[in-house]
């Protein structure tokens, strides 16, 4: 017997040795993709930009919830509707 034929032999019986005996191995859960955070775009009355509404500039106006773009949208928007 050749060595070469004895390396395919041995590696032949290993093989047939771990399908035979093999262990269940804990399966590791599927890798969970996280979701895209989809937020809630709001327009501002003013330049009717949208912006998201976490990073908006907001005042309440008669009760409402307004939301702008940027601060110099906001002291526009109260100077037009100030009371007087």
């Amino acid at each position: 017997m050749t060595f070469f034929t004895f390396i395919l032999i041995a590696m032949i019986v290993y093989r047939l040795f771990r399908w035979i005996w093999k262990e269940d191995k804990p399966k590791r859960p599927p890798v969970r993709q996280q979701e895209p955070v989809v937020e809630e775009m709001k327009q501002d009355p003013v330049c009717g930009t949208y912006v998201p509404a976490s990073l908006a500039v907001t005042t309440v106006h008669k009760g409402t919830t307004l939301y702008f773009c940027s601060s110099a949208c906001r002291d526009t928007f109260n100077e037009k509707n100030q009371p007087g």
